[in-house]
């Protein structure tokens, strides 16, 4: 699964993405759900586990992550890698 993913990302997206319409949204006349749901970008995508930044930068950078598990499930996935599976890896994150 992990090989797959970075097998993609490898090879990149030749079309660029376009900013999505609530990149920004201020939930104006939306439901009470949207505009109190707890998944900001902000606020709850983690840096490391989600954007496959290593702990070791996410900590110099000074930022906090939102659940205290994602550094040890970042070096638990690099640690299931073989060794080629991690050079893939490292070359795409």
């Amino acid at each position: 699964m992990a090989f797959e993913a970075i097998t993609i990302f490898a090879i990149g997206n030749p079309a660029p993405l376009p900013e999505p319409e609530t990149l920004f949204d201020d939930y104006a006349g939306r439901g009470r759900a949207a505009a109190e749901a707890e998944m900001r970008i902000s606020d709850h995508m983690g840096l490391s586990n989600d954007n496959k930044v290593p702990p070791e930068q996410v900590e110099a950078m000074g930022h906090e992550e939102f659940q205290d598990w994602y550094a040890s499930n970042y070096r638990f996935s690099r640690k299931r890698m073989s060794e080629e599976e991690r050079q893939n890896w490292d070359a795409v994150y």
